[in-house]
């Protein structure tokens, strides 16, 4: 089948918290203690009993096509770029310590803490909601781990890199909502409709392609030297004044319209008083971009033929 790239979705614990889980049925489920049939030389995995229900044995084979329906291709993803990423610190001479590993959880619990007093919490609140258990998130802090060892001889954090990340942090920052749709004529329809007192909110719930339209298309405040956002959107928010609705801007193969609800003023915070902490946090978002970069050429061009119909079925969902 055809090959596909490694989504995001895999490489960080920022990405991952976007996401939610929905939530199972109510009650509470103890483990069982009845004595299951014990896994032998004579017994394969796949008929070894992993629950009983009504004393009815039930086995991976029984619940196989939809693990591979509901996880399989992030599963599939994890273990491509696992396999890759151990070859290549192989062929580097690259080990990973559990110090490196333990110094993951540390930068993740740092990223995620919403303050001071915070020990971890919003990241255990993460791994929940992703289901992050014990094995994917001992494998997602080696994943980074490897993915950070070898890239650390690229990592440069130029005076540029510094000013840009300051303005990130202490800069003025615009809130604003968002509508993107898939044609020209579309997008000059809904912004014309928006800028004649249609509810900017209400049309992107109706009809925005973007994450945001749940939201009524309300994005979080963004800096001008965002770059995870496409200069030509930056440029056209800071060109509006506060209610305004900007004209159709194209993103690649889409458009949007962008409405200014907010404007949050610089605070004024020289750099020379931040710069180490801002140094700090240039050097990670580096790292991060250089790591994203290396995770999708690694598993670039891999020829992946998948025999299972359900596990096939989840990996074409993604394309």
């Amino acid at each position: 089948f055809p090959t596909r790239s490694v989504s995001p979705l895999v490489l960080s614990i920022m990405v991952l918290s976007g996401c939610a889980a929905t939530d199972g049925p109510s009650g509470t489920v103890s483990p069982q203690h009845e004595t299951l049939p014990s896994r032998t030389a004579t017994t394969p995995a796949t008929v070894a009993a992993v629950a009983l229900v009504d004393d009815r044995r039930v086995t991976v084979d029984d619940l196989r096509p939809a693990l591979f329906e509901g996880a399989g291709a992030v599963a599939l993803s994890e273990f491509l770029l696992d396999s890759r990423l151990t070859a290549a610190c192989r062929a580097r001479g690259i080990s990973i310590s559990e110090t490196d590993v333990d110094r993951e959880r540390s930068l993740m619990i740092d990223s995620l803490r919403r303050s001071p007093d915070d020990r971890g919490s919003v990241l255990q609140e993460v791994r929940r909601r992703q289901a992050l258990g014990p094995t994917r998130f001992d494998a997602l802090l080696r994943r980074n781990a490897m993915l950070r060892a070898l890239v650390q001889s690229e990592v440069d954090v130029s005076e540029d890199l510094v000013r840009q990340t300051h303005e990130l942090l202490y800069g003025e920052q615009r809130t604003a909502r968002l509508l993107v749709v898939d044609s020209l004529a579309r997008a000059d329809r809904l912004a014309r409709e928006a800028q004649s007192g249609t509810d900017f909110a209400f049309l992107a719930m109706q009809h925005s392609q973007d994450v945001s339209a749940d939201r009524g298309g309300l994005l979080s405040p963004l800096s001008r030297a965002d770059a995870s956002y496409p200069r030509a959107l930056r440029e056209s928010l800071w060109s509006l004044q506060i209610g305004e609705t900007s004209g159709p801007v194209l993103l690649d193969d889409r458009y949007a319209i962008l409405q200014l609800v907010s404007i949050m003023p610089a605070s004024g915070t020289p750099l020379a008083t931040v710069r180490e902490e801002v140094t700090q946090l240039a050097r990670r978002n580096r790292e991060r971009l250089l790591m994203e970069q290396r995770a999708r050429e690694l598993v670039r061009g891999l020829d992946i033929t998948i025999f299972d119909e359900s596990l096939h079925w989840a990996w074409e969902q993604t394309r």
